[in-house]
């Protein structure tokens, strides 16, 4: 009997131990339902803000996961708030994505018309329909963002068609490098 209840305990608090927020972590906010496939921005958002998103549940949710998962984004944005002297920190999150996603589109026709990417192109040999312009991109600094060209299905990594391109962007003074 004590063996069981010991297992119990161990069981109950090991599997709760996941959903808990770890200073050295990153800030865990919770979402259920049908989730939409993360755009680029999001992620460089998250990248930035340190939020790490987490599924709970599918599509079939109950009201009491709804309030619980309510109350614990709720002191996530309010921990935010606090150590990061941010007010209405959820706002300003959902703002951001809306700035990031301008400043992606802003990399992404600097990138199609830069002089500097023209030899990429030749070397992918089409330049919108077979290959991806961003894949993960990462914020680096207020302006300067880090993204990588690829062709979309690379069947053979080692051909040199199959090369993948990191790129550093500047916005504020439209520059382009080629890391690799």
């Amino acid at each position: 009997m004590k063996n069981r209840i010991l297992f119990i305990l161990f069981f109950v608090f090991s599997h709760f131990q996941g959903f808990s927020q770890n200073e050295s972590r990153k800030y865990r906010i919770l979402t259920y339902g049908l989730q939409h496939e993360i755009e680029n921005a999001e992620l460089v958002v998250n990248q930035k803000w340190n939020i790490e998103k987490f599924t709970v549940a599918g599509c079939i949710v109950s009201q009491k996961l709804i309030d619980s998962v309510k109350v614990h984004n709720k002191s996530i944005w309010k921990l935010i708030e606090n150590e990061n002297g941010f007010e209405n920190s959820e706002l300003n999150y959902l703002k951001d994505i809306s700035n990031t996603r301008k400043d992606l589109e802003k990399i992404k026709s600097l990138v199609y018309k830069h002089n500097l990417t023209n030899k990429i192109w030749r070397n992918l040999k089409n330049k919108k329909n077979d290959y991806l312009i961003f894949t993960n991109p990462k914020f680096n600094t207020e302006s300067i963002y880090s993204i990588s060209i690829k062709k979309r299905n690379r069947k053979i990594d080692n051909h040199p068609k199959n090369r993948v391109y990191n790129l550093t962007v500047d916005l504020s003074t439209e520059t382009l490098t080629i890391d690799n």
